[in-house]
């Protein structure tokens, strides 16, 4: 049998590759843990040397997250947001992850699915397109009152 800081060097090393594959928060961690079934008394202190080691850092997956999920995905803050908070993360490091997005790219990303999206619509009336748009940018996580400035001020 490996002496308990033997194996606590492999789970750790288990842990660092994990982790660099890319950015994990907290909570995913916590996740790979209890997979490998890792006694819960151990766990705060592995999570400390991995943070202490940079391979956690939730403010860092954060601001990683909220910006691949914008550029990949085209997803809002709302969205993005609600992610984050479902993986645990406190509102603070969630609001610095959004402010890594871009003002003018994001508004630009809002002009143009609303562009695309108007151009797909066969509607005649002007209420049922504004309503179908403002609903498929809304659901992509953009912020209903910025989506309504947007469309005024593209006469949609």
């Amino acid at each position: 049998m490996k002496p308990d800081r033997e194996e606590e060097e492999e789970l750790l090393n288990k842990l660092r590759h994990f982790c660099s594959f890319r950015d994990r928060c907290t909570s995913e961690v916590e996740q790979k843990l209890q997979s490998l079934n890792v006694v819960p008394a151990k766990r705060p202190g592995l999570l400390d040397r991995l943070r202490s080691e940079k391979f956690l850092d939730d403010r860092r997956y954060a601001g990683s997250f909220a910006r691949g999920k914008f550029h990949h995905n085209r997803w809002g803050r709302v969205k993005i947001a609600y992610e984050l908070a479902g993986r645990g993360l406190p509102g603070n490091i969630i609001r610095e992850g959004l402010e890594e997005i871009d003002e003018e790219e994001y508004v630009t990303v809002v002009i143009d699915l609303i562009r695309k999206k108007s151009e797909e619509i066969k509607d005649v009336k002007k209420f049922p397109i504004r309503n179908k748009i403002l609903t498929f940018v809304s659901r992509k996580g953009f912020e209903a009152e910025l989506v309504s400035k947007v469309m005024n001020e593209l006469k949609i």
